[in-house]
């Protein structure tokens, strides 16, 4: 891409965070849903192109990944979003929000929907890539809180008896 078409590109971005923002907060399921994929294929399109304005986003995502009412294809485009993020930000980017994430990834992953459950362990691999980033990424992260809750999480899943053998 030339370089004022990136320009322009990056002007525009803080305007459709805060739209897609808005209507994370709506009742219209698909409306959610096809935010998360509008912003999945932004970053495939752009990586890393929400930096800094990932902030607004941690708030649809906590309640698209905590409502019961909503079904299994949201939940897994949120996580699909969420793998997009977590991949092309850098580390240093993201870490503010692992109070939010970690939590919301992890009970994800112990989720009884498969596909949920599945998607979520992707989301988790991203995860721990962004927690504990290859040596020369490293900053001064204090990655210890998250540690248990992904083990505990991932180790019930491999434990578990009751989930299908594909």
């Amino acid at each position: 891409m030339n370089t004022s078409e990136v320009m322009a590109l990056d002007s525009q971005i803080p305007l459709l965070v805060r739209a897609v923002s808005r209507l994370l907060n709506t009742k219209a399921l698909k409306t959610k849903q096809y935010c998360f994929v509008l912003l999945t294929h932004l970053l495939r399109a752009y990586p890393g192109a929400l930096g800094d304005e990932i902030l607004h986003l941690t708030a649809g995502v906590s309640n698209a990944m905590n409502d019961r009412s909503l079904n299994t294809n949201m939940k897994i485009d949120t996580l699909t979003f969420l793998s997009g993020a977590l991949c092309t930000h850098s580390p240093e980017k993201l870490h503010a929000y692992m109070d939010v994430l970690v939590p919301l990834i992890v009970r994800a992953v112990s989720e009884q929907f498969y596909k949920v459950s599945a998607e979520a362990l992707t989301v988790t691999t991203s995860l721990i890539r962004v927690l504990r980033p290859v040596a020369s990424e490293r900053g001064n992260f204090d990655y210890s809180p998250y540690v248990d809750s992904i083990y505990e999480a991932i180790i019930g899943k491999l434990k578990a008896t009751d989930i299908d053998q594909v």
